[in-house]
């Protein structure tokens, strides 16, 4: 709609995937920080993926909250758990961000 297009997806599915995408953002901008490398902004994120997916599927199968993939469905406790893995994950990066400032400026 910024563009002057019509936006034919749901305004629910569109807010849910910009929530997961940032988690992943917020997860790679506090890997950056603690790391000081800016190649862990990209891989921590998709190891972080990885990992989650494993250790549900090998060893928590009832934790449907840790796969991410599950983050992108509506179903059951997804929701909340993406939307508090995203304000705990802004607050670190936050965190982080505002002691590296001061620390270098």
């Amino acid at each position: 709609w910024a563009a002057g297009f019509p936006v034919l997806a749901p305004a629910p599915l569109v807010a849910q995937r910009l929530l997961v995408a940032s988690c992943f953002a917020m997860s790679g901008n506090i890997s950056a920080l603690l790391t000081k490398d800016i190649v862990s902004a990209y891989a921590i994120p998709v190891v972080f993926v990885f990992a989650l997916s494993m250790f549900r599927w090998r060893f928590f199968f009832d934790a449907t909250y840790m796969d991410p993939m599950m983050w992108l469905s509506a179903e059951g406790i997804a929701i909340p758990f993406a939307i508090l893995s995203f304000l705990l994950l802004t607050a670190i990066s936050l965190l982080l961000t505002t002691w590296e400032v001061r620390n270098y400026v």
